[in-house]
């Protein structure tokens, strides 16, 4: 359901669990977003999860699931069916984004990974901030162990966190070039990061971090850990598939 800012209801639907519009009660305004708040293309009625489109018509992905546990596919064969959405059973599980840690293309950094939780906020956020006139150019979001032990070590390095601490290292987190914001736009940066659900390093204490964006882990520094560990494995894998494009050529422009 989805209101205007006097409260009324100018679109409302009803999904089944794998995304087909069950019926629909109010269509005064066409929203992007639908089936699992994933864009939805016009042409192709495709939902766009991130790392690939899924067909609600044919109930599965179009492309494969490029990480497989290996381990728990051994005990739970619908692991095996890479196309498929939600284990063929979305009543019961859930995909957020058809992966998790995952490629993307951001201002002043160019390729590098982040979590699927979080990097659409951040692509949210810079659209709002170049809407508002304000450039966003990002310095780092994913770190490796060995990234983060270097500037643990490093005595230039604002609030560096120890080798598996670091929101970074879990893809939940981006650094920005301060400098490009003018001062008096600053605030207004940080206050469209808020509305994204995204938090600013500049309020900690007692050493502000003011290049520092992220999004919360709840569920303290356990789960942060566990995030950590899953975000390692993937990025693993992500190089693994790189080095084996370009052994045999494929990916001469990556």
């Amino acid at each position: 359901m989805i209101t205007s800012d006097s409260g009324t209801v100018v679109y409302s639907a009803a999904y089944d669990p794998y995304g087909g519009i069950q019926k629909t009660w109010e269509n005064i305004y066409d929203p992007k977003l639908k089936f699992s708040g994933k864009e939805r293309d016009g042409d192709t009625g495709l939902d766009y999860f991130g790392a690939r489109y899924y067909g609600y018509s044919s109930y599965r992905f179009i492309s494969v699931d490029p990480v497989l546990d290996r381990e728990e596919a051994i005990s739970n064969p619908q692991l095996w069916n890479l196309y498929s959405y939600c284990r063929n059973n979305p009543v019961t599980f859930m995909d957020p984004d058809g992966r998790d840690l995952i490629p993307v293309n951001l201002p002043g950094i160019g390729k590098t990974y982040l979590d699927d939780a979080s990097y659409p906020l951040v692509q949210r956020w810079i659209y709002k901030t170049e809407q508002a006139g304000i450039k966003i150019m990002i310095n780092e979001a994913f770190r490796t162990a060995e990234r983060q032990r270097e500037l643990h070590k490093d005595p230039n390095a604002i609030t560096p966190a120890r080798p598996g601490k670091s929101l970074h290292e879990a893809g939940f987190a981006v650094d920005i070039n301060i400098s490009c914001i003018p001062a008096n736009k600053r605030k207004l940066a940080v206050k469209l990061a808020e509305k994204e659900g995204i938090n600013w390093g500049g309020y900690f204490r007692p050493v502000p971090d003011p290049p520092h964006f992220y999004k919360k882990i709840h569920g303290g520094m356990e789960k942060r850990a566990e995030l950590i560990e899953r975000a390692r494995s993937q990025y693993k894998l992500w190089i693994s598939l790189r080095n084996f494009l370009k052994k045999f050529q494929w990916g001469k422009n990556d």
